[in-house]
């Protein structure tokens, strides 16, 4: 959160290119994760470093995304409006997740994790598609927006909410089976990637209900 504040006032302030903030925080972020995937154990040094990556990153997207939103339903009269129902919600989303699987409403049964599996494997093909597709300037106009992109929107989002569970059970099984201590950083990891996530994807949603108005 500090890092995304410090990476928002710079760009605000004009220090630095909101460009450069973006590229170099998906190149850097993935390689650090990339690093962490590949070799846990390097995880208690590796993850500070990403989350303070991921914050430079989310402040460069979060000021992207107010811009576009000023004088508007849900960005305000400064656009800041976005970025805090978008917080907002994955918060919201956060507790609510942590709730239903500590009361036992949703688990991470076998056959959740397969339904899981195929879902990823789809929001992946989907996601490619759209930068195959971007690339050749020929993204079908109702994916960009309309209630077929909105849809789209949420259905990601309700999935990468999902995703949460795993991330709990992940933590739960790694606690009980005395898994190695680095691996405590390695499950922060792959809790802060999924809220990262949730939290691009209510900036998207948000994005396209404005777009509506």
């Amino acid at each position: 959160i500090g890092s995304a504040v410090g990476s928002w006032m710079l760009i605000q302030s004009q220090a630095v290119p909101m460009i450069g903030l973006l590229l170099g925080g998906v190149a850097l972020g993935f390689v650090l994760g990339l690093v962490m995937v590949v070799k846990p154990a390097a995880s208690p040094f590796v993850a500070v470093p990403y989350a303070i990556e991921q914050g430079v990153f989310l402040g460069a997207v979060s000021m992207l995304y107010a811009e576009r939103a000023v004088d508007t339903r849900f960005g305000g009269a400064t656009g800041g409006m976005i970025v805090a129902n978008a917080a907002i919600c994955t918060f919201a989303t956060l507790g609510a997740m942590l709730g239903l699987y500590k009361v036992g409403l949703i688990r991470a049964t076998a056959k959740f994790k397969a339904v899981m599996l195929v879902l990823s494997g789809a929001v992946v093909l989907y996601s490619l598609a759209m930068i195959g597709m971007s690339r050749f300037g020929v993204t079908p106009l109702i994916l960009i927006g309309g209630p077929l992109a909105i849809g789209i929107a949420v259905a990601i989002t309700v999935y990468a909410a999902l995703c949460q569970i795993m991330d709990f059970d992940f933590v739960e099984q790694g606690a009980a089976n005395g898994a190695p201590k680095h691996m405590e950083w390695f499950a922060a990891f792959a809790t802060l990637a999924t809220l990262v996530v949730i939290y691009l994807q209510f900036l998207r949603l948000l994005a396209l209900l404005n777009s509506r108005n």
